[in-house]
């Protein structure tokens, strides 16, 4: 896959759920071990319809409920079954945003928020996004896309909340919750970075001229560039993740600001990692199409396609995938061109 499409956690949330994992072990097992809520949660992740719905009516569970569980189902559907079609997966994931208002309330684990809400971004916000980086602004996909990026908002500051709840109170228990601290801490920390990097998300699908687009993107390049060090040996991936911020704020300042971190990207970051490798160059060529430079977009898109010859792409689907790309970004500089011919 030579684009990135699955959005990347750090390895610490691998940690967070083993840790979790561990500590349940001495605790009741399978489906005995959850309360009512979890229970019928439970029943409608697994499918067990004729279960659940004996369970709705043992519980006496009003209709507004059932329908908030059966959607809450929808996550795991979207994770499990990998033939899923796009039309479908929008529908699911538009269940699930419709009922999050009557889920939220009821989900108070910091790393299920954290895993949930980056199966919404992987199948919810992504493909959209890119969409947007192809062909540029589109009124019917941010108005799709934005109710998503809400929700993943909510649940990323929920179960950044959460954690914190939880490290403050192991801190009070200091020595003995220092283990339990740092698990907190690390999740709050995951799910806040997480949350900055869906700022981009969340702006690109919003009007240019809406004041909330400029805040997403203001905020998320004012907590990532904590993280932009020498010594963070990741520092490749937080300066892609700025570039992209400063590439949709699009003021001479921030386009020269996204330059600059692209550029770093090609430098220092991984050459093996032909996504993002692709992805900045790719996305170099926009930053010039926003700041209404067609020859020097030509010129990155020269650059990029000479690059493209001697990527080695994984399959003739990535490699089709990649020519669509090129096709669309070479179409918006031809149509950049026009526009700054006719005035």
């Amino acid at each position: 896959m030579p684009i990135n499409r699955v959005f990347i956690l750090s390895a610490a949330v691998a940690a967070t759920v083993f840790a979790s994992g561990a500590i349940a072990q001495n605790d009741p097992k399978g489906l005995d071990a959850l309360n009512n809520d979890r229970l019928l949660s439970e029943l409608s992740k697994r499918n067990l319809t004729g279960l659940l719905d004996h369970a709705f009516d043992k519980s006496s569970v009003p209709d507004a409920k059932r329908n908030a569980i059966r959607a809450g189902a929808a996550l795991s559907r979207l994770q499990l079954d990998p033939n899923i079609t796009l039309n479908d997966r929008r529908k699911l994931v538009a269940e699930f945003v419709k009922a999050l208002p009557q889920l939220l309330p009821q989900m108070s684990d910091s790393t299920a928020l954290i895993l949930d809400a980056n199966i919404l971004i992987e199948h919810g916000v992504l493909v959209d996004q890119r969409l947007l980086e192809y062909f540029g602004t589109n009124s019917t996909i941010m108005s799709r896309m934005q109710p998503v990026t809400d929700a993943v908002q909510q649940m990323l500051a929920k179960g950044r909340d959460q954690a914190v709840q939880v490290a403050d109170k192991a801190a009070n228990n200091w020595p003995n919750g220092k283990s339990a601290w740092e698990r907190a801490d690390q999740q709050a920390t995951i799910a806040e970075y997480t949350r900055n990097i869906i700022n981009y998300s969340s702006a690109i699908a919003l009007d240019k001229a809406a004041e909330a687009r400029v805040k997403f993107l203001d905020e998320g390049i004012t907590y990532l560039t904590a993280f932009d060090t020498e010594e963070n040996e990741n520092r490749a991936d937080v300066k892609f993740y700025l570039a992209k911020l400063y590439m949709a704020k699009s003021t001479p300042e921030s386009l020269k600001m996204a330059r600059d971190a692209y550029a770093f990207v090609l430098e220092k970051g991984n050459k093996a990692n032909l996504g993002q490798q692709f992805d900045a160059r790719f996305l170099a060529v926009v930053t010039e199409i926003n700041a209404k430079d067609p020859k020097a977009a030509a010129e990155k898109q020269a650059g990029l396609e000479a690059w493209v010859k001697q990527a080695k792409f994984d399959g003739p689907e990535s490699q089709a995938e990649v020519q669509v790309s090129l096709s669309a970004l070479k179409y918006r500089t031809l149509l950049l061109e026009s526009e700054i011919a006719t005035g």
